[in-house]
């Protein structure tokens, strides 16, 4: 496949890596944010509505604070998502779409639409500044909806644009000269992704069709350690605690269901830029070697910690996947993207 123009490729890559530096700073960083969002609350209280009355006000802080840390969170989500729309959507457009213009336009609808994370950094501080109801709106009018629509008019336009190929597209392109192409990573890293994007689709299948065996044998290993999950013998208190630790045990699956399936793509789109971006053997080695052992590795770090939870409690089981999984392996993910963004950033500017 053609390679689409440096500045689309950067853009692709930073954007995948500010979602994956978000969520490691907001894994680690989510009650100093918490603690910070309510004092900015409690700074304004007109701004957000405060009445005097405790139980009202500490209500309007929880729901603007949980509000903030939505925002911050589909940051995180998003940016991982549309740096992976930009990258295969503009590899399509360079590889398939005919007409410069028609290219131009394609990229600049989708390079604007990959902005659309933004938006939701934009919602949390603006929810802050403006109060909840007020913030939100701002956001979603004047930063997320044209955004928003920018995404959806560029993939609308390649969709757009392969259906008047009709039929021609059957036909393997004829080879041109000149025009920048993609070079495959290793078919081991390939591999790896795609037996990750398996391991994603069985993992939720899963726990789909054994999510009460799971949650049984969960909560029968939770009550035969009631000192390790703070069990007093009261029903209506252990049952609170209970509800909790298998709430996490459930989101720990599904957490490992969702980073499995956007790592994979991560490190398709990410080792193929290193390979074919990375001059020097020795670099193009780390890189892919960085890229695919973090991607891998990160979301693993999530079955880890549901399988702990009963045995080791929440707080503990995850301490053990931070230092297990996700530190190791996030940091090798975090540290190559940046490198990456900074070697495609050095290329366009040579150019």
């Amino acid at each position: 496949m053609k390679r689409p123009p440096l500045a689309v490729v950067l853009l692709a890559v930073l954007v995948i890596a500010l979602g994956e530096l978000g969520g490691a700073l907001l894994s680690r960083l989510r009650p100093a944010t918490a603690r910070w969002a309510a004092a900015r609350v409690m700074a304004n209280p007109i701004t957000h509505g405060l009445a005097g009355s405790a139980e009202y006000d500490d209500d309007v802080r929880d729901r603007t604070v949980f509000a903030v840390e939505a925002g911050l969170s589909f940051f995180h989500t998003h940016a991982e998502g549309m740096g992976l729309v930009l990258f295969f959507a503009s590899a399509l457009v360079a590889s398939l779409v005919r007409g410069r213009q028609a290219r131009a336009v394609l990229y600049t609808l989708l390079a604007t639409g990959a902005l659309f994370p933004l938006g939701y950094l934009a919602y949390a501080l603006a929810v802050l500044e403006l109060g909840r109801d007020s913030g939100i709106e701002l956001a979603e009018a004047w930063v997320l909806t044209p955004l928003g629509l920018a995404a959806i008019a560029g993939l609308l336009g390649l969709a757009i644009s392969l259906a008047r190929r009709g039929t021609s597209m059957r036909r393997p392109a004829p080879p041109s000269t000149g025009e920048p192409t993609w070079r495959l990573p290793p078919r081991g890293v390939l591999l790896a992704a795609v037996v990750l994007l398996v391991a994603a689709e069985v993992g939720g299948a899963s726990m789909a069709r054994f999510k009460v065996e799971l949650a049984r044998w969960a909560r029968t290993e939770m009550l035969a350690r009631p000192m390790v999950h703070g069990l007093v013998g009261v029903r209506d208190v252990d049952e609170r605690a209970l509800d909790e630790a298998l709430f996490r045990f459930d989101a720990g699956l599904r957490l490992f269901h969702m980073h499995a399936e956007g790592m994979a793509l991560v490190i398709i789109a990410t080792t193929t830029t290193a390979a074919t971006l990375a001059r020097h053997p020795a670099v193009r080695r780390t890189l892919v070697l960085l890229l695919a052992a973090g991607g891998v590795g990160y979301p693993l770090g999530y079955l880890l910690w549901s399988a702990l939870i009963p045995a080791y409690g929440v707080e503990q089981s995850k301490l053990i996947a931070e230092w297990v999984f996700w530190i190791p392996f996030g940091g090798a993910t975090i540290v190559a993207l940046v490198w990456l963004a900074a070697l495609t950033g050095l290329r366009l500017a040579r150019r």
